[in-house]
């Protein structure tokens, strides 16, 4: 999709067809938001081509889009697994993008009711999250977080600021960026999952996945997080190209398109 926009070579739209066409005709959603927070790929992939699509992809895809929309939407409007955990970011982000792919107002509305949601129970008003409180490890708000900022980017490509809201408590998505950037700048530093309250944590330690024992956090980890914020607030820009210069890791691509 990416290669079509930047050439104008049907061979790419045709392959993006091609691919996204056989995706929607074979696969059946299971609402897993961690199993398929990879979608949003795909969204972005037909939005870039969207317009010159034909009408058969078209028809193929849109369906698809109000399903997930729907879908995750219903869930998080019940009682799903991890309610108010990272789990609910990542179906507010795939809701979000479904939802303004359709162009259904009604979709729309739920998701940004959603989102709002999310950000009054998930994050917390001195930046924190309810994530970090569990998991006792940054990698679980970076996971909340970047979910939630994308959801906020696909508003703001829409005309609408999610990204400022704030919720009664105070909590919103800049003031837990703040947070995390105390870290990000090695002005704090963190031990990851010491004091983790969920047995998976420790079950996956014990089971040799290292990445879940305690160990320092590495603010490099923090480079995509920030990547994305700055495409929101320009006053981040600095956090990441620090991170980036110290680190030497890199965002995606698309994340740095105008930086």
């Amino acid at each position: 999709a990416l290669g079509w926009r930047l050439t104008r070579k049907r061979a790419f739209l045709h392959q993006a067809e091609r691919y996204l066409v056989a995706w929607a005709s074979i696969y059946r959603s299971d609402f897993n938001p961690i199993d398929e927070t990879g979608l949003d790929a795909m969204v972005m992939a037909y939005d870039l081509i969207e317009a010159d699509a034909s009408a058969a992809t078209r028809a193929r895809l849109d369906p698809f889009w109000a399903a997930m929309a729907r879908g995750y939407l219903d869930a998080l409007e019940g009682r799903p697994r991890g309610a108010v955990t990272n789990w609910s970011s990542h179906r507010v982000k795939l809701a979000t993008l479904a939802a303004f792919q359709t162009g259904d107002a009604t979709l729309i509305d739920r998701a940004r009711a959603a989102y709002r949601r999310q950000i009054a129970v998930n994050l917390h008003a001195d930046g924190s999250t309810y994530d970090f409180a569990e998991r006792d490890a940054l990698h679980y708000v970076t996971y909340s977080l970047d979910p939630l900022m994308m959801a906020a980017l696909a508003a703001r490509a829409h005309g609408e600021d999610w990204f400022g809201y704030a919720a009664p408590s105070g909590a919103s998505l800049p003031r837990s960026l703040d947070w995390l950037a105390t870290f990000a700048s090695g002005a704090r530093t963190h031990i990851e999952f010491r004091n983790s309250r969920v047995a998976f944590d420790r079950e996956r330690a014990a089971a040799g996945q290292d990445d879940f024992a305690p160990h320092p956090w590495q603010p490099k980890k923090a480079v995509n997080s920030f990547s994305l914020a700055a495409r929101l607030d320009p006053r981040f820009a600095a956090v990441r190209d620090a991170l980036i210069a110290r680190s030497g890791a890199r965002p995606p691509e698309w994340m740095m398109i105008g930086a």
